[in-house]
């Protein structure tokens, strides 16, 4: 079984609150999961199906005003994450 099979409301509500996790570490990690799920269209109908695009815009715009150098790799997970939901 995959990975993104085994998804379910907790895995969800993890990467809510990892979002806006106040540790940088913790965001890019969650931004990196979100990315790699993303990959395939079964992912990116995971986002969408469990609403997950309205808290990654908020979270991209949290940590990209005032834009700083170590927010680059999270913003840029969130960037592909969203690149692959318009594909």
């Amino acid at each position: 079984m995959r990975g993104r099979e085994r998804i379910n409301q907790n895995t969800i509500d993890g990467l809510k609150k990892m979002l806006f996790d106040e540790y940088k570490e913790g965001r890019e990690v969650c931004g990196w999961a979100l990315c790699r799920i993303s990959i395939g269209r079964d992912g990116v109908d995971i986002i969408n199906n469990w609403k997950l695009t309205p808290h990654l815009i908020n979270s991209f715009l949290k940590y990209s005003e005032g834009f700083k150098d170590e927010e680059a790799e999270f913003l840029i997970y969130l960037l592909e994450t969203f690149a692959r939901q318009l594909e």
